[in-house]
């Protein structure tokens, strides 16, 4: 959930940083420079190609404040024994 929230938000400023690095009939299009205008006015650092960052950082918030609480780290349960054969191992020792 967390890499969903992050890359949603990546992508609209990735959108922008494309059609801005397109060839000139598009990136100098009325559109082209509508886009890249809009995209280098909100976004910091996107002069110096980093406009992704701001919305993965809020995209990782939001993500990770989705996942049950905020806490999205939960302890691992114990078992019985502690190697990963312990269902073959209790049972050989079972039969014996």
């Amino acid at each position: 959930m967390v890499y969903g929230f992050t890359v949603a938000f990546t992508t609209l400023p990735a959108l922008g940083d494309m059609i801005s690095s397109f060839p000139p009939v598009v990136s100098q299009s009325s559109f082209g420079l509508a886009v890249t205008n809009f995209y280098h006015s909100y976004l910091p650092f996107s002069t110096l190609g980093m406009g992704w960052v701001v919305p993965a950082l809020v995209g990782l918030a939001l993500g990770w404040s989705a996942t049950s609480g905020g806490c999205a780290l939960r302890p691992v349960p114990k078992r019985s024994s502690p190697h990963f054969l312990h269902r073959f191992t209790d049972a050989a020792i079972l039969k014996r």
